[in-house]
């Protein structure tokens, strides 16, 4: 009879000893948190700032200087599964730290620039390129280092954003009035040197790997995992191939022998004394631990062990005895076999189509307010409401889920449904009290499946499979917003009016609700559920 044990992936072997929902991991939430702030909110989303800037000293068109603030979005987006990959590689902690250098360095050499085409590669490039190093490691720790509260810690980290446009919007404003372009410029990228210490927060799962600290205390006991079992030799913790010329035995739960002092001049020529059967030769992969007549239920003993859980063992036909051997490590997946997958397909093709309409709010909806006759000041407050919406939305989702009261796939699908139909409205958006509430519930339900992305990829696909399936369904999301800015700003030239470009963006969410509605009533898998209270 055969007793197997499966053997954990290496990934999966490292994450299990992190400290889940506890401890280290708030430090980590913190560290994302600020991350979260400094790039989104202080790279991204209050480019408006040095966007004016940018267009004024060098006498730039709109639609130019537009492009700074493209490139580096896109290439934080288009980069990630790059960035997963390196992740998987070396680890979070230097990949963020690196990060964090980048983005130091784009702004300083920005700062030295002579012109907007010089920015594109300054700003654009090396400060998308450090946002890419740095924003998605940083929402892959908060899957490894939360499970029960995963949700809630997402909401929070991703609430940094929001925060980070209330924050750093009068920062920059400040540093241009009192220093100037160019001294602004060299204060940001001090200030996101702090990204390096946030990725030096984050621990990674090898510092707390039970296994590997097994693995050293039992090297510098002489690498003897079981030790004084009947038929082993031992010398300082090794087997030695030899003969004994003394002994002593024990009684215990499996009969022993030790021995002081092994021969080498013998190949395994053993005789114990007292007319003891002597041992059989011994090979790297097998050995005897159990006595012929002992008790058929001791040989089940080993695979209750910690330490040799994840070997095999079985029954030796001749003698009895339980043999036991290393099951072969299991092959990792490649990486390339991850884009086959159906979940992380539904997932990058659904929130990419989804995220066209809030990626593009900041762009669609001041303009649209200008041309309904809103003032200036006015439209300043609906940006603002939007980070406000960004920041309540977060921390809701993650409260509001952790609570089960309904299932994490179908709030997923709802807010992306109320988020595509808020578009329709656009007709109905001729005053500011009615722009502050379409700007309202758009951040709101926007970022609410936002933040769900990474906890249900995390519970379809496991936490080690994360950072891949993170990295190309923000690929994805990448891609479309390459594209849909030129597609909506046609539409807005070709009819003079934002209206069809909002009504464009309803329809494509609407679509991406039905598909994910009609997968759902199929039985595709969306979340884990079985584990959870069904709600009454």
């Amino acid at each position: 009879m055969d007793h197997e044990v499966a053997k954990p992936t290496p990934e999966e072997d490292l994450l299990a000893d992190l400290p889940k929902d506890r401890g280290w991991a708030w430090v980590c939430l913190a560290g994302s948190f600020v991350v979260n702030f400094l790039v989104l909110g202080g790279c991204i989303k209050s480019f408006s700032v040095l966007y004016h800037e940018f267009r004024n000293a060098y006498d730039a068109t709109y639609s130019a200087t537009g492009w700074i603030v493209s490139i580096s979005g896109c290439l934080m987006l288009l980069l990630a599964p790059g960035t997963s990959a390196l992740t998987n590689k070396f680890g979070i902690r230097p990949v963020v730290i690196c990060g964090g250098l980048v983005l130091s360095i784009g702004f300083v050499v920005s700062a030295f620039a002579t012109s907007i085409t010089f920015l594109y590669f300054s700003y654009g490039g090396l400060v998308g390129v450090g946002a890419a190093l740095s924003f998605t490691p940083s929402v892959v720790v908060v899957g490894q280092y939360f499970e029960k509260k995963r949700t809630l810690a997402n909401g929070i980290a991703f609430s940094g954003s929001g925060f980070g446009m209330f924050a750093m919007s009068p920062l920059v404003t400040a540093l241009l009035q009192c220093l100037g372009r160019q001294g602004a410029l060299l204060s940001m990228g001090a200030i996101m040197l702090i990204v390096c210490i946030c990725g030096a927060l984050f621990r990674p799962a090898s510092y707390y790997s039970r296994r590997k600290k097994r693995i050293n205390s039992l090297n510098a006991n002489g690498r003897a995992m079981l030790k004084d079992t009947n038929g082993i030799m031992t010398k300082n913790g090794d087997v030695t191939p030899g003969k004994c010329t003394h002994s002593t035995k024990s009684n215990n739960l499996c009969e022993r022998t030790s021995y002081d002092e092994i021969n080498e001049n013998d190949e395994n020529d053993v005789t114990p004394p007292n007319g003891e059967p002597g041992t059989r030769p011994l090979t790297p992969s097998t050995i005897s631990i159990v006595k012929p007549d002992d008790k058929p239920a001791d040989k089940t003993m080993l695979t209750t062990l910690p330490e040799v859980a994840h070997i095999a063992t079985k029954t030796d036909p001749t003698n009895g005895s339980v043999v036991v051997a290393d099951r072969p490590s299991e092959q990792a997946e490649p990486a390339w076999k991850i884009l086959t997958n159906s979940i992380v397909l539904k997932y990058a093709i659904g929130v990419s189509l989804a995220h066209t309409g809030y990626g593009n709010i900041f762009t669609m909806l001041p303009s649209h307010a200008n041309d309904s006759g809103v003032t200036s000041w006015h439209i300043t407050i609906l940006l603002s409401l939007i980070g406000a919406a960004d920041i309540v939305s977060a921390v809701a989702t993650g409260v509001f889920s952790n609570a089960n009261f309904v299932r994490r796939a179908d709030l997923f699908l709802a807010a992306i449904t109320v988020n595509g139909a808020l578009f329709f409205l656009s007709p109905l958006l001729s005053d500011f009290a009615r722009l502050a509430l379409f700007a309202v519930i758009i951040a709101f339900t926007a970022v609410a499946f936002i933040v769900l992305v990474p906890v249900l990829l995390a519970e379809e696909l496991g936490v080690a499979r994360l950072p891949m399936a993170l990295g190309i369904t923000n690929m994805a999301v990448g891609l479309v917003f390459l594209f849909t800015p030129v597609v909506l700003g046609s539409l807005r030239d070709a009819t003079g009016t934002w209206t069809a470009s909002f009504l464009l963006c309803g329809s494509i969410n609407a679509a991406v609700s039905a598909v994910l509605f009609y997968l759902r009533c199929r039985g595709w898998k969306v979340d884990h559920t079985e584990d959870r209270p069904r709600p009454s």
